[in-house]
């Protein structure tokens, strides 16, 4: 784009200069050199200053950081430090709370993750995950990982993928030690609420690049 503007007012300039030559007789061609070589001049210090200008608001710049598309990016599952790290207030301790206390039980889980393959092998296909991995055992590491510490975007990734594959799940499966699993509907939709609420809402989580694999996923549920 700046090449094509800095063609386009060189043009201009010269077209400028060729019509100031015209107007004056005295004038000899080299002066019309000497005008286009200053138009030119002025036109990269217009750059140089313009380029010095803040390109906007950094939260927006992440929005065109393709570090999660490189070739050399980490497997699947592994989470991508693509935005600082949100300090462990209360606030963000208790939304992780809510968002773990709706994890079904490990048994449960299990039965979960080995119905999750074909949808997060999809899932895959249409966007970049953050943090799941699309086998099983992806799925239960970070089930794991989560019953510690308050990565509440990772929570709110790994229940949707949990609601997405119950959404899907035959007729037939069973949750037998999940009481909230016995109403499926309600589960999914328990899931959905909570995460809209602590996730969706808060501006400042939406925003980050784990924020909008959030958001992906809850328009997906």
């Amino acid at each position: 784009m700046w090449a094509a503007i800095r063609e386009l007012q060189a043009q201009q300039n010269i077209q400028k200069s060729d019509e100031l030559l015209r107007s004056e007789k005295g004038d000899s061609s080299e002066q019309s050199i000497v005008s286009h070589l200053d138009g030119v001049d002025d036109l990269d210090d217009r750059k140089d200053a313009t380029e010095d200008i803040s390109p906007g608001p950094t939260h927006l710049l992440q929005l065109f950081n393709n570090s999660l598309l490189d070739s050399g990016r980490p497997e699947p599952g592994h989470k991508v430090s693509t935005s600082p790290k949100r300090p462990n207030s209360p606030q963000n301790s208790q939304a992780c709370a809510v968002l773990r206390a709706l994890l079904p039980s490990r048994a449960d889980m299990e039965t979960i993750a080995s119905y999750a393959s074909p949808i997060l092998d999809f899932y895959a296909s249409l966007f970049p995950m953050v943090y799941m991995s699309t086998t099983p055992d992806g799925m239960i590491s970070l089930y794991d990982t989560l019953q510690n510490g308050n990565d509440l975007t990772a929570l709110a990734s790994l229940l949707l993928h949990v609601a997405l594959t119950v959404q899907g799940v035959p007729a037939t499966a069973t949750f037998p030690t999940s009481e909230r699993l016995k109403n499926p509907s309600t589960f999914v939709k328990s899931i959905s609420n909570t995460v809209e609420q602590y996730v969706i809402a808060d501006d400042a989580v939406a925003g980050t690049i784990e924020g909008i694999e959030v958001a992906l996923l809850f328009l997906r549920l």
